[in-house]
């Protein structure tokens, strides 16, 4: 019985394949009055939603699916075409090229440039990009303008386009020589300097490259001056000691992706069986759901940026708009959306793992945890705001990273280095 059926299953899914829809529904609907398997129910069941022509049987079928497999990606697909989410000619066949923006589809950026009301002079975002400041009489207006709201992307819809494979508009960037470090730059800007290398670039060694803006940002929350204290009082506890001076504090925004993941996580191993020493294979799933993990998107990016990744609080991501980055650096991301997901996928499993083993108190040997049925739910591609600093002591510089939003502070003092060339010489 169960040759037969797959049998039917393969001839209705040929037929729906070569358009024979009457064949095709003769096949499939045989399938699903034989003796099946869930798998083949999914398959009639999706099939006959491909060949329905009308939207409320195609729908009935679709919901079928999903109500026995919530995870069937196709039919999640198709039912977000059905309800408008998702434009049947925007999703792409993966056997062939994703062919990049074209130079007459780039979107141009724009930049607004506002005059003190005073003076005359240009006025520039306070940090949190809410208000207006002169640069020359330090007058002060408030910006009326609402918050947008930020919207999580559907990871499997974007997947499905060519969102998630290619950078979607052209921006102005340029690649810092010194140590590979790539930005983007408003219009308004003549020259930069890299934060990282603090190498300066004009105005001319800017390019064009494609780029998909952020959903989110997390706004500056401080100016350079209180940066500077920070790092002074920061050096203080620090006990650092001999001669120095503060080189360079320059703010810049950092990409960063951020995924939603759930599922079950599977497990299987053995116990023992009494006081015997025979063994009982044993096996389950726990469901689990891990908001916001996080996974850089630049590369390179600063030493210790992992270490100061926590210390963000997410909940205060804001829909992004280019006026919060008028007066400052932000790098591009050069790790790709499909690339960001493996590694969240790897951070769950590891997260999963832990939690599985712990909660099994050493009563299950060999244990192993498999990620085929955890997810990923939605992403954002967000910038975080960081403050680059270099001091030096007796002639040696060293580099330090102030979260922009909640004044941690993580990098290297002379002793830390020297711990390092220890450990160095040791291994």
């Amino acid at each position: 019985m169960a040759e037969s059926t797959r049998r039917l299953l393969v001839r209705g899914i040929a037929s729906a394949k070569a358009g024979d829809v009457d064949q095709a529904r003769h096949y499939l609907e045989w399938v699903l009055r034989t003796e099946n398997t869930h798998a083949q129910r999914e398959d009639a069941w999706f099939w006959l939603s491909q060949i329905s022509e009308e939207t409320a049987e195609k729908r009935e079928y679709l919901e079928s699916v999903l109500a026995a497999n919530p995870r069937h990606q196709r039919a999640q697909l198709s039912i977000a075409v059905l309800d408008g989410k998702l434009a049947q000619n925007a999703i792409i066949d993966p056997d062939h090229h994703i062919h990049p923006v074209r130079s007459g589809e780039v979107q141009e950026t724009t930049a607004d440039r506002f005059e003190c009301p005073n003076c005359g002079s240009r006025m520039v975002f306070t940090p949190d990009g809410q208000s207006l400041t002169c640069e020359y009489c330090r007058s002060r207006e408030d910006e009326q303008e609402s918050i947008g709201e930020l919207a999580e992307q559907s990871f499997l819809l974007s997947m499905a386009t060519a969102r998630g494979h290619n950078k979607a508009v052209m921006m102005r960037t340029f690649d810092c020589d010194g140590c590979g470090a790539k930005f983007v730059l408003t219009p308004e800007t003549i020259s930069a300097t890299c934060p990282h290398c603090e190498s300066t670039y004009a105005a001319d060694k800017t390019d064009e490259a494609e780029y998909i803006p952020p959903e989110g940002i997390i706004p500056f929350q401080f100016d350079r001056d209180r940066t500077v204290e920070i790092l002074k009082q920061w050096l203080r506890q620090q006990k650092v000691k001999g001669r120095g001076r503060i080189k360079s504090v320059q703010g810049i925004y950092l990409p960063v992706w951020t995924f939603d993941i759930g599922g079950l996580l599977n497990w299987k191993g053995h116990t023992y069986s009494g006081s015997s020493h025979n063994t009982l294979a044993v096996s389950g799933d726990k469901p689990v759901f891990y908001d916001d993990i996080l996974v850089p998107a630049s590369n390179p990016q600063p030493p210790h940026f992992d270490d100061l990744l926590p210390g963000y609080n997410l909940k205060e991501v804001i829909a992004y708009d280019s006026k919060y980055i008028a007066n400052w650096l932000a790098e591009t991301y050069q790790i790709k959306l499909s690339n960001a997901a493996l590694f969240a996928r790897q951070k769950a499993l590891a997260l999963g793992r832990r939690m599985v083993k712990n909660s099994m108190s050493g009563s299950v040997q060999d244990l192993t945890v498999l990620s085929t049925d955890i997810h990923v739910e939605s992403f954002k591609l967000v910038l975080l705001p960081i403050w680059v600093c270099h001091y030096e002591i007796e002639g040696l510089t060293y580099e330090t990273l102030v979260n922009g939003q909640t004044e941690d502070v993580i990098g290297e003092t002379p002793e830390t280095r020297f711990e390092k060339f220890v450990d160095w010489l040791l291994d």
